[in-house]
């Protein structure tokens, strides 16, 4: 009995040691562990709140950023759409404005095309704009007119515009006709009377990308610093041709306008066939305001 207890001696203090580092090993986890709780549950410290609150104000700014962003674009599509339906229903109707004008007998199809190009309503007073695309004429300032488009129309036509020919008109206005003539890709000079009316017009067409030669002048006395012209239209109505008009047409050119007094006046073509002579012929009834002399401011 006594040689098997010296022999297991050294077996238990063995097992003894084993389970004494066992326990220390246990020990120190336990303890690295409850460290660890310790530190996940420690209250925030002044610093660290103060560096949260400043992300929580920094995220919600973002937020409230790109918020704004998104509905300023919104709103940018959204005014970009409506300026666009806008526009699309104005070409509709300059498109219907000048089917009705074909029907009425207007067969060139470079006239109607500018008729169908040319905004009209830009060229009134906004209050007129409901009236802007029927075919009738419309008042503008100085007592004058915008002509009715079938007149506009019928006087290009009368004209035969090729590319390329200088263009003389007598009385701007509003600036409509020169626009359409503009449309017919010529070189358009045009003189105004009334400064107001000249300047307004300028304006306008130069808003819309139209770049005519415009003067404030008497009509009756022309452009003679840029004859001869081709071709030399009347917007308003003399009793007879200026003279000094006539003199202002190449020869093989032609003038077109309505000719005679208040009560109605005939649209009428004077073709320059030689150095003093010229040819005559009416083209119907219509009444125009009066075409006066001078300038007015």
């Amino acid at each position: 009995m006594k040689r098997k207890t010296l022999h297991l001696l050294p077996v238990l203090i063995a097992t003894l040691c084993w389970a004494g580092s066992l326990i220390a090993h246990a020990t120190d986890t336990i303890e690295r562990n409850e460290k660890q709780d310790r530190k996940a549950n420690t209250p925030i410290t002044t610093q660290r709140r103060d560096n949260w609150e400043t992300r929580q104000t920094e995220k919600q700014e973002t937020l409230q950023m790109a918020n704004k962003s998104t509905g300023q674009m919104e709103n940018r599509e959204e005014q970009q759409g409506s300026n666009k339906k806008v526009q699309q229903t104005e070409n509709r109707e300059a498109i219907k404005l000048a089917r009705a004008l074909r029907r009425k007998g207007i067969n060139d199809a470079r006239v109607l095309a500018a008729v169908e190009k040319v905004p009209r309503h830009l060229f009134i007073d906004e209050k007129l704009s409901p009236y802007a695309y029927d075919d009738r004429p419309l008042p503008i300032e100085r007592g004058q007119t915008i002509s009715q488009p079938f007149t506009v129309a019928y006087q290009t036509q009368l004209l035969k515009l090729q590319p390329g020919e200088k263009v003389l008109e007598i009385g701007t206005g509003s600036g409509y006709q020169a626009a359409i003539l503009c449309e017919m890709d010529v070189e358009v000079y045009s003189i105004e009377r009334y400064h107001q009316l000249y300047q307004t017009a300028k304006e306008t067409l130069n808003k819309l990308g139209y770049h005519p030669n415009l003067y404030h002048g008497d009509g009756f006395k022309g452009l003679p610093e840029h004859a001869p012209f081709d071709k030399i239209l009347l917007t308003a109505a003399p009793e007879e041709v200026p003279e000094k008009l006539l003199q202002q047409l190449k020869i093989g050119g032609w003038l077109v306008g309505p000719l005679g007094g208040r009560m109605g006046q005939k649209m009428t073509k004077i073709e320059r066939v030689g150095e003093e002579k010229f040819r005559k012929t009416l083209h119907g009834d219509f009444i125009f305001v009066p075409m006066q002399e001078g300038t007015e401011k």
